[in-house]
């Protein structure tokens, strides 16, 4: 378990990033990372409160807040003094006419409203009940706290953690590492000779390509919305595309099936960069950054089937790793291997 004493820490690179575009762009929720996990099966309301509760106790980068004397932005984690206050909630919607329609409203809603990055939380956590036998876990971040990978982290622990209440285990082992890990991995890896290698490598790269094209004379604004389109094609096109995509390295999702694929055009700052990915040399289909935006919806069932659902993958404001919802069964066996820090690094 994390120290339950105040912690001051620097941002990691990519936060400072996230904080200064944020802080140019004024509120928005283009920098939210929204997430929707469906759950066949009765799921205690109770023990799964208890468990969203240790996860954001273990996973530091959830309690952060975000201050600037002037001498720039720096990250404090505390530990939670009143739980009433904390975004944990718990919604039943079955009662409803159209419950699953109220669900996703009530996502959509949060996942479009702009938080304050200096007040917090910034996170949000949801059971929301649709049928006595069905269920969503929402959860939604500011990706000044976590990424996509972070997020999949978080919803794994989440599983494991209530698995374990449910069979009356102690759920303490597979905790987080504190949040120091994962900055102190990343000024390692700025001092190491790893870090010089890949910079060259990008500066190669990059060495003789043209300056981005602009119609204007000055530098544009960052988006405050995404736009989102979507086409059904033959599975022949369908894989032309794949490989036309892969051949240039642009975000790719699909279903497994193969008849039907979305593809998502990069954001501004992959136009520019191509293919790097967190400062690293490329990466392989299986870890390169895809699909950035996106409510992504995932689904697992309490007799351990689970899927990833990207044929109903809806558009949000929020940047998602390519691995999307990571749909873990409920029940879980057994922790990883060891465990890791969720958050923004490198």
């Amino acid at each position: 378990m994390s120290d339950s004493s105040a912690t001051v820490l620097p941002l990691t690179a990519n936060q400072a990033g996230i904080w200064y575009a944020q802080s140019l762009s004024g509120p928005n929720a283009t920098f939210h990372a929204a997430l929707c996990l469906e759950i066949a099966g009765a799921v205690d309301p109770q023990l799964f409160v208890s468990a969203m509760r240790r996860v954001v106790t273990e996973a530091e980068a959830l309690r952060a807040r975000f201050t600037d004397d002037g001498t720039g932005p720096v990250q404090v984690v505390e530990p939670v003094a009143d739980w009433s206050a904390q975004p944990l909630h718990v919604l039943d919607f079955s009662a409803e006419d159209r419950p699953e329609q109220e669900a996703e409203a009530w996502m959509w809603s949060d996942a479009n409203t702009p938080v304050d990055v200096f007040e917090g939380p910034l996170y949000r956590f949801a059971l929301i009940k649709v049928a006595a036998d069905r269920f969503f876990f929402y959860h939604r971040y500011h990706h000044l706290v976590m990424d996509g990978f972070g997020a999949n982290l978080v919803a794994a622990r989440l599983a494991e953690v209530y698995t374990r209440l449910v069979a009356g285990e102690d759920p303490t082992a597979g905790a987080f590492p504190p949040l120091r890990e994962l900055i102190d991995d990343e000024s390692a890896y700025r001092r190491s000779a790893g870090f010089e290698t890949d910079r060259d490598f990008w500066t190669e790269r990059f060495a003789d390509k043209p300056a981005a094209a602009s119609l204007g004379d000055r530098p544009t604004g960052l988006p405050t919305g995404l736009v989102r389109g979507t086409r059904h094609v033959t599975p022949g096109t369908g894989a032309r595309i794949r490989d036309a995509a892969r051949a240039v390295r642009v975000g790719w999702l699909s279903r497994r099936a193969g008849r039907r694929r979305r593809v998502h055009r990069p954001d501004h700052r992959q136009q520019r960069r191509g293919d790097r990915a967190v400062g690293r040399r490329p990466l392989d289909d299986r870890g390169a950054h895809r699909a950035r935006h996106g409510l992504q919806r995932g689904r697992c069932a309490a007799d351990g089937a689970s899927g990833h659902d990207g044929e109903r993958a809806h558009p949000a404001r929020a940047p998602a790793h390519a691995r999307g919802v990571p749909a873990q069964a409920l029940p879980l066996r057994g922790p990883a291997a060891r465990p890791q820090t969720p958050g923004l690094g490198r």
